[in-house]
């Protein structure tokens, strides 16, 4: 993980002399909520309530949550955008059952890591707003920390903590609104994640994979993919990367 941490900044710096010369326009830091497509982990944790055989229930199921973002953007000779955008984000799921003799807690909390290049279009819209339309490609970084606690009432507990790593990509194109107020930016944005991943392999060995006994040892994989919605303030770095009001 971490090479591959490596090798993502030195493409961001490669990208970033290939682009030194050209004008910075906008930084733009935002904060989002959007869903995602957990399937494999939904199987694993229904795989777990139904081997522990005991009336359990499932108290979070792995939902839409928030997101925060920065982006670095550059301007074209025609208006347009391109840069970088670094994201964060996360969701878990958690199995709980207790009664008079103990108490039994399965959590799983996933986040993810996103880094890559946007590019958008400039397109002029009425009343003094401005209008984007642009994509973004990103490797993508998950982590999973699974947490077990078995408590047994007058004989004490005992607990399991394992942590997970898969990497992946994602592509994610977007709708953005913005409108000037003052000397920032106020924008919204939607868009579509839509990502691929490898399976799970545990921190300490790459080699084991975190699989679903359920589903004939199958892989588990991290879902990203689902609706972004998010607000962002943008912060001009230079004069002329203003444009005209409509």
């Amino acid at each position: 993980m971490n090479k591959t941490i490596i090798l993502a900044t030195g493409f961001l710096l490669i990208f970033g002399a290939a682009v030194r010369a050209q004008a910075p326009a906008e930084i733009r830091l935002g904060a989002g909520y959007g869903s995602y497509s957990m399937g494999d982990l939904e199987a694993l944790q229904e795989n777990s309530m139904q081997g522990i055989g005991v009336n359990i229930k499932a108290t979070e199921r792995f939902p839409a949550y928030f997101n925060y973002s920065l982006r670095y953007l550059f301007k074209s000779k025609v208006d347009d955008h391109f840069g970088v955008v670094a994201e964060m984000g996360s969701t878990g799921g958690r199995i709980g059952y207790a009664d008079y003799s103990g108490s039994y807690r399965e959590d799983q909390l996933l986040r993810y890591r996103r880094i890559g290049v946007v590019v958008e279009s400039y397109r002029a819209l009425p009343k003094g707003f401005d209008g984007w339309l642009g994509c973004e490609a990103s490797l993508l970084f998950s982590k999973l920390i699974y947490e077990g606690e078995i408590s047994l009432t007058g004989a004490g507990s005992t607990s399991e903590h394992y942590t997970f790593y898969a990497l992946g990509g994602a592509v994610q194109p977007y709708l953005a609104l913005e409108r000037k107020i003052g000397f920032i930016r106020l924008g919204a944005q939607a868009g579509v994640c839509l990502s691929l991943s490898e399976g799970f392999s545990l921190k300490e060995d790459r080699n084991i994979k975190l699989v679903n006994p359920g589903k004939s040892s199958e892989e588990v994989v991290p879902g990203w993919s689902g609706w972004r919605l998010s607000m962002y303030v943008g912060v001009p770095l230079s004069a002329g990367s203003g444009r005209k009001e409509n």
